[in-house]
């Protein structure tokens, strides 16, 4: 039986959480993104209770990623999934902060030069927003979608919203 718990953050990009499933494994999200249709495996229920002392310092880091920080997660595991999405998910987490690469650009990172479409769906189902920083994968011709979302309303001025700060941070 999985078991999981949950704190909620308050983020400047609206309200966040963390989970911690079975004692080791970290997702990320934001609480509107929960029972989302490209979301079905997340759902309010999944989280299960709040703690409000989970993780201090991952949450710390989060807010101050959220903010434009420079921040390393590099001890927290890469989540399951295929190969190719954890190829993906690596390669993500090599962007560094302030830069952009496109999905054919991660694609290429992650050995499958012609899956750009293929590297956006592993975007999609990113079990971890910000720790690995989906935000800083983009379209060719702008900022692409974000969470399943396309360019235009609330998910992709997230995307906006956090890669200013990242470029506008020390």
């Amino acid at each position: 039986m999985i078991t999981s718990k949950h704190r909620r953050i308050k983020s400047p990009t609206g309200p966040f959480y963390l989970r911690l499933v079975d004692g080791e494994r970290v997702e990320t999200g934001w609480f509107a993104m929960l029972d989302h249709a490209g979301h079905t495996d997340r759902n309010l229920e999944a989280l299960g209770p709040e703690d409000p002392h989970l993780l201090p310092s991952v949450c710390d880091r989060i807010i101050a990623a959220m903010n434009g920080e420079d921040v390393c997660f590099n001890d927290i595991d890469l989540p399951s999934g295929t190969a190719f999405q954890r190829s993906v998910w690596r390669a993500t987490r090599r962007i560094h902060r302030g830069e952009r690469l496109t999905y054919g650009a991660v694609a290429t990172a992650a050995g499958r030069p012609a899956a750009a479409r293929a590297v956006g769906q592993a975007m999609r189902r990113n079990p971890q927003p910000i720790i690995t920083p989906c935000h800083r994968v983009v379209s060719a011709s702008g900022l692409g979608g974000f969470g399943g979302h396309v360019e235009g309303g609330a998910w992709p001025a997230i995307k906006a919203t956090l890669l200013a700060a990242e470029t506008t941070s020390p």
